[in-house]
């Protein structure tokens, strides 16, 4: 019994210290500092590319029917409550509101993504 209690500790020193000495190499290499400046360059670019893709979407798509199939999805996922009308009162009011300026936001977005 005392044996096998020595190589249980015995393994999870062995673990520790890998993912110690992980951790410190990651950090010597500043991966972490990498993956957020991947992670911000990413962000960064998805932006104007939405407000790209609003203003395609804009010009292909009725907005009465985008409102109209939003609507049903959202009554057939969420439950009959005061929120879930509300919620899609509010979702009606964004959506119109997008498509309304969605030429502004389009042009923004395209300015963007050249430069």
């Amino acid at each position: 019994m005392k044996n096998l209690h020595f190589s249980l500790i015995s393994r999870i020193k062995k673990i520790y210290d890998f993912i110690y000495v992980l951790i410190e190499r990651l950090d010597n290499h500043h991966v972490f500092l990498l993956a957020a400046g991947i992670a911000y360059s990413i962000l960064l670019y998805l932006l104007p590319l939405f407000l790209v893709s609003v203003f395609v979407v804009s010009k292909l798509v009725d907005p009465v029917i985008l409102i109209d199939t939003l609507q049903r999805l959202a009554t057939e996922m969420l439950p009959p409550t005061e929120q879930t009308s509300r919620f899609l009162q509010t979702v009606i009011y964004e959506v119109n509101d997008i498509f309304n300026k969605s030429s502004l936001a389009g042009w923004i977005g395209v300015f963007v993504q050249l430069g």
